[in-house]
């Protein structure tokens, strides 16, 4: 590897610390993560929110390309990644931590991908799930578009039906 790279990290960050991440262990919590990563690949390294990254992708490659309302973007898989754009522009959001349900329990145990693999859901009970999730997100941030995007966006024909926000929906798209 050569020359400046980015890093997409799955967890919260400030600059180059990375404060939380809840699916990964606890030493990543408070470390340097652009030294940390630098150090491994021998190269700088600017290191960024997974889903912020790509929601900027989306945003200028892909299901959010051209759109200039506001637009939140959902990456489902082992948690939640989240990120809203408004005019483009990308702000990191960390919803998946969101409480839900019972005291301690948050949404990422309630509709992120590894969720529906462990519980066997079927598209109904899970897409049941993604719409209780994005009623409470558009109650809350009032987005005109919302893109789904992780491993589910290629699978996305058997529980979109049973998602019905108010706004638009649409999967991420494959390039």
């Amino acid at each position: 590897m050569e020359g400046p790279s980015g890093l997409g990290f799955p967890g919260v960050g400030e600059e180059a610390t990375i404060w939380t991440s809840a699916n990964l262990p606890g030493k990543f919590s408070g470390c340097d993560g652009a030294k940390l990563f630098g150090k491994a690949t021998g190269c700088p390294i600017a290191v960024s929110d997974d889903a912020a990254a790509a929601g900027i992708a989306a945003m200028h490659f892909g299901a959010g390309r051209g759109f200039m309302g506001k637009a939140l973007r959902l990456t489902l898989g082992t948690g939640v990644g989240s990120c809203l754009a408004d005019h483009g522009v990308v702000v990191p959001l960390e919803i998946g931590p969101f409480p839900w349900g019972k005291p301690g329990k948050s949404a990422e145990k309630y509709v992120a991908a590894s969720v529906r693999d462990q519980k066997d859901f079927s598209g109904k009970e899970w897409g049941g799930r993604g719409h209780d999730y994005g009623a409470v997100l558009e109650r809350l941030l009032w987005p005109e578009l919302i893109g789904l995007g992780g491993g589910v966006s290629a699978g996305h024909a058997t529980f979109f039906n049973f998602i019905k926000p108010r706004a638009k929906l649409r999967p991420a798209e494959k390039k």
